[in-house]
């Protein structure tokens, strides 16, 4: 599930020549881009660059712009995307709780009701511990919670963050208490105070917490050791049974958006990931810009998908 920077260079030199005009009546008006989560997450922020930076370079043309709405409710913003008309006027920043919120719970809408426009990054989950944390190495967390319990907190219910303590559990063997808070401010708070013993986070997330020294990472689910961190082991070489789990963001519309739309608005991600204030500002984020069009983006979201499916039933958390 990981892409290389350089994925689908030869997809994006095709077309770029104007995203706008792909797509002849389109936009009508300026373009929403509804965030299904609380401000000041990792989605929420990287939405807003996108479109400041999507709108500095006018690239939905017309004098139209990107508008960043947040509905604080993972489910009822989804499913806010999934009625409105397949007109491309209503984006959804589409993450991985779109995959596993219709397996946990009962939801007006399922999967294949959104249509994958573009992938525009990848984020592992990183395990967390306050920088006075009694656990000072990733074996000191293991053992504690293979003995006990630890308590863990991270995001609602459904979403990938949630899916990577239940793959903990599962893969490693770990006893962990894993709290649900929505918003991310609210964690950070759970943290810092000292009222839970560590937190599932993206690196996007937890990047700021970390060079902020809220924070110490004791591991990072991706397949290699990260740039900024390369004295944290990776979960495989933890013995944690976990190659890789990052969680995916992109764009997602209703169902029935019709191609030239679709490839309007993957061609204007496709166009940003080729800028390079956009890639810097995405890469002090922690946020390293990793673009895939619509075919290769629903190929992530199946892989995802099927991940999952048997964490979930493995879990017995299946609705």
């Amino acid at each position: 599930m990981k892409f290389p920077k350089t994925l689908l260079m030869t997809a994006l030199a095709v077309g770029f020549a104007g995203a706008a005009a792909v797509a002849q009546d389109y936009p009508a008006d300026d373009v929403r881009l509804i965030v299904p989560f609380a401000p000041g997450g990792a989605v929420d922020t990287t939405t807003r660059i996108i479109a400041d930076s999507a709108n500095k370079l006018d690239l939905l043309g017309g004098g139209y712009e990107f508008v960043v709405e947040n509905i604080s409710n993972s489910i009822v913003g989804q499913a806010t995307v999934a009625r409105e008309a397949p007109d491309g006027q209503t984006v959804l920043a589409m993450t991985s709780s779109i995959v596993t919120n219709p397996k946990l719970q009962e939801t007006p809408f399922e999967l294949d009701d959104f249509r994958a426009v573009a992938l525009y990054t990848l984020d592992p989950e990183v395990i967390a511990v306050p920088t006075d944390s009694e656990f000072e190495t990733i074996e000191d967390f293991i053992e504690a919670a293979r003995s006990g319990e630890v308590s863990t907190v991270t995001s609602a219910e459904g979403t990938s963050h949630h899916m990577s303590g239940l793959a903990l559990e599962n893969r490693a063997d770990l006893n962990l208490n894993i709290i649900n808070v929505p918003a991310f401010g609210e964690q950070v708070q759970q943290v810092a105070g000292h009222h839970v013993q560590s937190a599932l986070w993206p690196w996007g997330e937890a990047k700021k917490q970390a060079d902020a020294g809220t924070v110490r990472i004791l591991a990072v689910a991706a397949r290699d050791r990260l740039e900024e961190l390369p004295d944290v082991p990776t979960w495989e070489e933890a013995g944690l049974n976990v190659v890789e789990f990052a969680t995916f963001r992109g764009w997602g519309v209703p169902a029935d958006t019709p191609d030239e739309i679709v490839e309007t608005l993957a061609e204007i991600l496709g166009e940003l990931s080729q800028d390079e204030d956009y890639i810097s500002r995405m890469a002090d984020l922690g946020s390293p810009v990793t673009y895939a069009g619509p075919e290769e983006f629903r190929q992530v979201i199946e892989n995802f998908d099927e991940l999952t499916t048997e964490i979930i039933e493995n879990a017995g958390v299946a609705q």
